[in-house]
């Protein structure tokens, strides 16, 4: 199977769940089957607080920029703790997709 045709895992925390799933930021929005994946997704049974998603690679691809522009924002406008939210969601999110190479 080639990396591009292998579905990516990345484990997503809460607080980086409600940031992809909150009204758009500054016009930044997710497609409809990458919001659909995290709302349907459960919370891990042990209670954690995170989410393991499936994601196509492209799909992951667009969560990677995503969190990479909504950290920016963040950032910038003296929100550090979805900043840190952010940066964490870009390091789960590099690891699925390092994993799935």
């Amino acid at each position: 199977m080639s990396p591009q045709a292998k579905p990516v895992i990345i484990d997503l925390l809460e607080a980086g769940c409600a940031i992809a799933l909150s009204p758009g930021l500054d016009q930044l929005t997710l497609s409809p089957e990458t919001r659909a994946v995290i709302e349907s997704t459960p919370l891990d049974a042990a209670g954690i607080g995170f989410r393991s998603l499936l994601l196509p690679r492209a799909e992951a691809e667009a969560l990677l920029e995503f969190f990479l522009t909504a950290g920016s924002f963040f950032s910038l406008h003296g929100n550090g703790e979805k900043s840190r939210a952010c940066g964490e969601a870009v390091d789960n999110i590099r690891h699925g997709l390092w994993l799935a190479s």
